[in-house]
């Protein structure tokens, strides 16, 4: 059919599947160079106000680097099929390799009973029509084998249309949830990375039919150099303009920057149950990418701020500071502004009152604590002891992110009404004959966190507070943290 002997195409089938792996990597390759020029340009998420610029930024030049790949290869290709229409023959070896990837993919997550499998049927079904119209009017028999023309490409592009369709509007959904997320996602990683990723595993999933066309092109070159002219331009502009701002608080685009801050108060205790060290301080959870630099010619204090140390998150529970969940991935590269004591109306304690052995190896402790309408406690066991019960959730246990060496840590949230009364609870605790009396048995930390009414900020909280600029939403409230040895 094609000119060639069945093993030629079977192995051309094969290499071509690998320049097709090979146009993936490239576009990944170079997805992750622009996303890291641009954090490096100070310019991360440009495109958190301004979702259009995903496209230049990350789709075209994914666009590019598959094309590039292709038109590379084409040549090695082309002396197998050395006769008139030989590069259409090499566009339905792209074809077919790709509907081959899309049937196994609804195959393999139809196996998995994967509802979503309906989205590559959809690739599968519609091209497959498309190309089966194409060869009865184009490829009946060899003596009536016509050249493609215009008819031809409009045909294929028509079977392509509803899988285009489906696939622009996944899209738009996935673009319009993750962007937003971005903004809460913590500015230890680089957005632009998130992002870039997801534009090019979804345009590659959109122009897998699309781009053997540019290898029947004239000169496929022009249009690889305009798109990537294109998306110099566009991290020039992002750099060096006002484009490139991630925020806006117009109506149409309302994309505010989120900070959290927590006036805070903290206490440290030995295990003799003297306090050692206390101190307070605004506890600025930076949010995304660009805090807290993006707010220093707003707030003074900033110029005070110490970036929360790994030291510190090695000496104490969750850092030292009053996490409202037990994210640790929010605990990357935050910040401490030292500040006057707020005022606090109910202190956070935790107190030990009671503890008895069960048998030989477990120790049963009992704890009291009090504070506010909103708590938390973390626990993590010293090394070699483990927390095998407790007085909650029927006694099952949910074991959080480890802390140093590979000690597990545990979470309590506690919350109640008006109504403030001190709560019990009790640990089991496995603990090993090699353990001597007077020795850790726990490290814990209780948190308070007073998220309404009169006592949620100080006076001067507010000021602190009213000094972020208008395209900034600052979230905050009075908070207590407490760490314990025991």
């Amino acid at each position: 059919k094609y000119g060639v002997s069945t093993s030629v195409y079977i192995k051309q089938l094969f290499f071509t599947f690998g320049v097709q792996v090979c146009g993936c990597v490239a576009s990944f390759l170079v997805v992750t160079l622009i996303a890291t020029i641009v954090d490096i340009l100070s310019s991360s998420m440009s495109w958190f106000s301004r979702p259009w610029l995903v496209l230049p930024l990350y789709m075209f030049p994914t666009l590019c680097s598959v094309i590039a790949v292709f038109v590379f290869a084409l040549p090695k290709q082309k002396k197998y099929f050395q006769f008139s229409d030989g590069v259409w023959v090499i566009e339905s070896l792209y074809f077919e390799v790709s509907r081959l990837e899309w049937a196994l993919f609804t195959l393999v997550m139809t196996i998995f009973k994967l509802k979503s499998s309906f989205f590559c049927m959809v690739w599968v079904f519609f091209p497959s029509i498309g190309r089966f119209v194409l060869e009865s009017l184009y490829e009946r028999s060899p003596a009536k084998r016509r050249a493609p023309d215009l008819t031809w490409l409009l045909i294929h592009l028509a079977s392509l249309l509803i899988p285009l369709i489906l696939n622009m509007y996944l899209i738009l959904t996935t673009f319009a949830m993750f962007i937003p997320i971005m903004g809460r996602a913590g500015s230890a990683i680089n957005p632009d990375i998130i992002v870039g990723y997801k534009a090019a595993l979804l345009t590659l999933a959109t122009i897998s039919y699309l781009c053997p066309l540019a290898m029947v092109m004239r000169k496929p070159m022009n249009l690889i150099a305009s798109l990537y002219i294109t998306t110099f331009i566009t991290v020039a502009v992002v750099a060096t303009t006002s484009i490139g701002f991630p925020y806006s608080v117009d109506n149409g685009s309302y994309s505010p920057h989120r900070g959290l801050v927590l006036h805070t108060h903290r206490e440290f205790y030995n295990k003799q149950g003297a306090l050692e060290n206390s101190d307070s301080g605004y506890y600025m959870v930076n949010l995304d990418r660009n805090s807290p630099n993006i707010l220093r010619g707003w707030v003074p204090e900033l110029s005070s701020a110490i970036e929360i140390s790994a030291k510190q998150c090695e000496a104490h529970l969750y850092c030292g500071v009053p996490v409202y969940y037990p994210a640790s991935t929010m605990l990357r590269i935050n910040h401490w502004i030292p500040a006057p004591m707020p005022k606090l109306y109910k202190s956070v304690n935790l107190t030990l009152t009671h503890q008895e052995a069960l048998s030989v190896n477990v120790r049963r402790v009992l704890f009291r604590a009090s504070g506010p309408d909103h708590m938390g406690v973390f626990i993590s066991p010293s090394a070699g002891i483990q927390l095998i019960k407790w007085s909650l959730a029927d006694g099952k246990l949910l074991q959080g992110p480890d802390w140093k060496a590979g000690r597990p840590t545990y979470y309590i949230f506690h919350s109640q009404g008006k109504d403030l009364e001190a709560w019990d609870f009790w640990l089991d605790l496995e603990v090993p004959r090699s353990h001597y009396e007077g020795n850790e048995l726990l490290d814990m930390a209780v948190t308070g966190h007073h998220i309404h009414g009169p006592q949620m900020k100080s006076g001067q909280f507010k000021q602190f507070l009213a000094q972020f600029p208008g395209w900034s939403y600052p979230v905050g409230w009075t908070a207590a943290y407490k760490a314990y040895k025991f």
